[in-house]
């Protein structure tokens, strides 16, 4: 199977700032995570803030502490926000290092705060894809009930980029695709057909549920993809 992925991201979100978003890891979890991520750059965010006080707006200086962690070539990141945490992946070979590295990064945050809650879970898979410059060849890798915005007879679309929202059970799924056209407004000049996949199940979830959602979710993502593409 050819991979087109561009990137890929596993991602938690928390209903409550996290604990230490704001301070320093705590030295057991940045050891285990440097095994994995050796390279640790953290990042200062500079924002605004507007709180009412005595009948008037005082807008406050903000200053946020993201901890970013790459890998060796720099190919794949660990993150933590005030309140999420999240992987991406700009090369990626299969979904058993991921799992790999999302649990070992679930597992030290659940032992550490047994009482954490988690609200969110995603996986989300981009792909990009080049097309032909004859676009009779397109249905050749596409499923070609994909490409109606491009079976109208119209010349220099500048975007044709369609949604489907799905919600099997709770388990929600925003699926983009089309030619998003990073030159909008201008007509497309390069054939890049967007397969987006962005999966995920909103609730408080314990750590067997995320690792379960997990792969409920790769295998969904797989299927929208055999259904989407002919390769």
């Amino acid at each position: 199977m050819v991979n087109y992925l561009k990137e890929v991201v596993i991602r938690i979100d928390l209903p409550e700032t996290f604990e230490f978003s704001e301070t320093k890891i705590p030295k057991e979890i940045e050891k285990e995570v440097l095994k994995r991520f050796p390279i640790p750059e953290p990042k200062t965010i500079q924002g605004k803030e507007l709180q009412f006080s005595d009948k008037e707006f005082i807008q406050k200086d903000l200053e946020k502490i993201e901890l970013h962690f790459f890998d060796s070539n720099r190919e794949k990141e660990l993150v933590f926000l005030e309140n999420a945490f999240f992987i991406s992946y700009k090369k990626y070979e299969k979904f058993d290092k991921l799992m790999e590295d999302w649990s070992s990064v679930i597992s030290l945050i659940f032992d550490k705060y047994p009482e954490i809650q988690v609200n969110r879970i995603g996986l989300r898979y981009i792909n990009h894809i080049q097309l032909d410059k004859d676009q009779n060849k397109w249905k050749d890798v596409i499923n070609e009930k994909l490409l109606h915005n491009f079976q109208l007879g119209l010349d220099n679309i500048s975007r044709g980029f369609s949604v489907i929202n799905l919600n099997e059970k709770g388990i929600k799924t925003n699926f983009q695709y089309g030619l998003h056209n990073p030159d909008f407004p201008s007509p497309i000049k390069n054939n890049i057909f967007i397969l987006d996949f962005d999966v995920f199940y909103e609730g408080i979830l314990t750590k067997i549920e995320i690792l379960e959602n997990t792969g409920t979710f790769h295998t969904m993502i797989r299927s929208l993809f055999s259904l989407s593409t002919r390769t």
